[in-house]
């Protein structure tokens, strides 16, 4: 629906680590505010934190921007930042694993 709805998606690169409970932050999704808007032409920021992220793989760079864009969502009033269904999310759970993206678990994903 991303396309279909010509949802404008930015993407920026952060080089300062970011932490939330005691673990490493590989990438958000925020929506751009009305106040941004007028500057900013995306409706949604991904911002990838490169140094939390130069361990993983291809892949699992692939799967964390496929994580991220599942954040993308559409509510009654319009878009908005969509939670995890689970702790990750339940569709990249079935295909890629719960530790997806653990470096030692490369192999797998």
């Amino acid at each position: 629906f991303i396309k279909q709805f010509d949802i404008k998606i930015g993407c920026v690169k952060s080089y300062k680590p970011k932490m939330a409970n005691n673990k490493p932050v590989f990438a958000t999704c925020t929506k751009t505010n009305d106040m941004y808007s007028a500057y900013i032409p995306y409706d949604f920021i991904i911002t990838v934190y490169d140094f939390n992220v130069m361990d993983l793989s291809e892949q699992q760079r692939k799967i964390l921007l496929y994580h991220e864009l599942l954040h993308i969502g559409i509510g009654p009033k319009g878009l908005k930042v969509e939670p995890h269904d689970v702790e990750d999310f339940d569709t990249i759970i079935a295909q890629y694993g719960l530790h997806w993206e653990n470096p030692k678990e490369d192999e797998q994903a």
